[in-house]
């Protein structure tokens, strides 16, 4: 890349992510899975040959045989040996790899007059078929087909799925690797039967095969993630029955091939067991293990940039064709991020909310951050009630005063202690609404929208729980969604970044599922809250939000944060520290934070 490419190119990424973006950025490469990834994977998490020999020596009581789906198109041939090795040396013995050849058949996607290949593409082509060849007459496990005609990834992809005989199918990209562990990892989550689905963690490659880098070290199943932006991406192993099930792929979704096909797989799934995160997870499995690489290429700015715009809107379109078959009444639109969707769930009906405040100290703050509640939000049906405890006359006389300025607010007194989690409880006792809004008293709403998108959300019959984004008042993160980490301690994800920062792989920036979020900002069913006897009063307000949340879990509902749904706290957040117990169930289960990052570090280190 010559000097004037690397400006543009650098442009480029000034303007798609902004400054605040860069500076992010380049905190997350100095830091966290950064600069010292490779070498953490190549010393800490890469098998060694001992491991490898035990794993080759291991023999499963379930032994499926795992089809591994290809579709190549003139594949420089170092490229093409790798992949194809990086199967051959996996210490599972029991796959085959489908490949099929669209190299020498006329491209469908190209004019009429265009269909001839050049002199060049002929001999690349030729080479291709000869490599491949070379190793299918070596390996009775491999199987070749040289295309009459190149439909496309899909359809290619389509005759691949049509030649395999395995148990279960995977795919694998023809300029890609994977780790030689991996059919082995897969095998051995597959011995709890009622797995449809796997994925696993992925990083990047140099183009030569020797630097590893920005790994996705990815949350267990997430589906308002994946309702995000495709996180599950690559090698992604599926049940062949159900792959055939839902018609395999589909040619006019080629530049998100593996998105739709997912999304199809979860709908089909789902009319089983519900749309329930908590359900889903008995049938879609994340192994947090780095089991594919993806090869990093010299391309051109250019036609980066069409591939992308590509895939950016194609994603839109299955997204929201997805949730059309689902009878979602929702909208899908893009995002400043490539590849990033925001999904807007409507409100039919209006339900009511109770917005239930808790009081804090100054009254004066109070009233500050209740009345925009009136001025700002487009979402009209709600009743406002704020709780305190013993109070003095004077504090008595201005909550007089606040009450006579709206007809749907009123002030209750929980006389009975100074406990908060108590004083909520009793407040919901006495709401009217369907829906239940708990917020601080020093928390102001941000954005027209955002009680909207919590209860667009908060309706969706699968969600139980939605938290918002909290910043300060100088644009500092403090609350989004909480999650547990291996030795118990719980952290709020993202807290300390900058609004309009990039966190971790963007998911500060999307809607997420957590194990739970905070009580400052939380909606929930109010159902589902009596039918959980409240907040916890025997423990303090993290505890009791982390409780609640596992508890919603329990029940087989979701809990997420809306990233749209932005509100502002106008005091100081002491941040404290709780750990629940790392062999609960529920923990384990829920925990929404990948083992590889360290527990006393900062959040998403190695």
């Amino acid at each position: 890349m010559n000097i004037s490419d690397q400006i543009k190119k650098s442009l480029n990424f000034i303007k798609f992510k902004g400054i605040d973006g860069v500076v992010s950025t380049v905190r997350y490469k100095m830091s966290g899975p950064g600069l010292s990834y490779n070498g953490w994977y190549k010393e800490t998490h890469e098998p060694d040959e001992e491991a490898l020999t035990v794993q080759r020596e291991t023999e499963f009581a379930y032994a499926p045989k795992i089809s591994i789906l290809v579709s190549v198109y003139m594949t420089p041939e170092f490229f093409l040996r790798a992949m194809i090795e990086s199967v051959q040396k996996q210490t599972y013995s029991n796959w085959e790899l489908c490949i099929v050849d669209g190299s020498q058949a006329p491209d469908e996607s190209r004019q009429e007059e265009e269909q001839t290949l050049s002199v060049y593409e002929h001999v690349y082509s030729l080479e291709t078929e000869k490599t491949i060849r070379q190793y299918a007459d070596e390996d009775p496990r491999i199987h070749y087909e040289l295309l009459d005609k190149n439909r496309g990834i899909c359809d290619n992809t389509n005759r691949a799925l049509a030649m395999a005989t395995g148990d279960f199918v995977a795919l694998l990209d023809h300029d890609d690797i994977l780790t030689e562990d991996a059919l082995f990892q897969v095998v051995s989550a597959l011995q709890d039967e009622k797995i449809d689905v796997i994925y696993s963690d992925e990083d990047k490659m140099s183009e030569d095969g020797t630097k590893f880098s920005d790994p996705a070290l990815k949350t267990d199943f997430n589906l308002d993630l994946l309702r995000s932006y495709p996180y599950i991406a690559n090698f992604l192993v599926v049940r062949t029955s159900l792959a055939r099930q839902i018609g395999g792929f589909r040619r006019e979704f080629d530049a998100v091939r593996d998105y739709d096909f997912m999304l199809r797989c979860l709908e089909a799934l789902a009319s089983d067991c519900g749309l329930s995160s908590a359900l889903l997870r008995d049938k879609i499995h994340h192994i947090p293990r780095v089991l594919y690489h993806t090869r990093m290429h010299n391309r051109t700015n250019e036609a980066y940039a069409r591939k992308r715009e590509c895939s950016h809107n194609a994603g839109k379109k299955a997204l929201a064709a997805h949730l059309e078959r689902l009878d979602c009444y929702a909208t899908v639109a893009y995002t400043d991020m490539k590849g990033v969707y925001h999904v807007t769930y409507e409100t039919p009906g209006n339900p009511l909310l109770s917005i239930i405040v808790t009081a804090c100290a100054d009254v004066a703050l109070l009233e500050k951050c209740i009345m925009p509640l009136f001025e700002r939000t487009r979402y009209s049906n709600f009743e406002i009630i704020v709780v305190d405890g013993m109070v003095l006359q004077e504090k008595a006389a201005a909550y007089h005063k606040l009450e006579s300025k709206r007809r749907n607010l009123k002030v209750v007194f929980c006389r009975e202690s100074d406990n908060q989690n108590r004083w909520r409880n009793f407040a919901a006792a006495q709401a009217k609404g369907e829906y239940l809004l708990f917020l601080n008293g020093d928390i102001e709403i941000a954005d027209s929208a955002s009680i909207s998108e919590m209860i667009g959300c908060c309706m969706r019959k699968e969600i139980g729980i939605v938290g918002g984004s909290v910043f300060s008042a100088n644009g500092v993160m403090v609350h989004s969604g909480l999650v547990i980490r291996a030795d118990g301690s719980v952290i709020d994800a993202y807290r300390g970044m900058r609004k309009g920062g990039f966190g971790y792989l963007m998911h500060n920036r999307m809607n997420c599922d957590y194990a739970a979020v905070s009580e400052e900002c939380l909606m929930i069913k109010k159902d589902l809250f009596n039918s959980l006897g409240g907040f916890s009063i025997d423990a303090n307000a993290l505890a009791a939000s982390v409780d609640l949340g596992l508890r919603t879990w329990e029940k087989q509902m979701i809990v997420m944060c809306a990233a749209n749904a932005v509100w502002c706290k106008h005091t100081k957040n002491n941040e404290t520290v709780y750990k629940v117990k790392p062999e609960n169930n529920l923990v384990t289960k829920y925990s929404f934070y990948n083992p590889n990052f360290a527990d006393n570090k900062a959040p998403f280190s190695l």
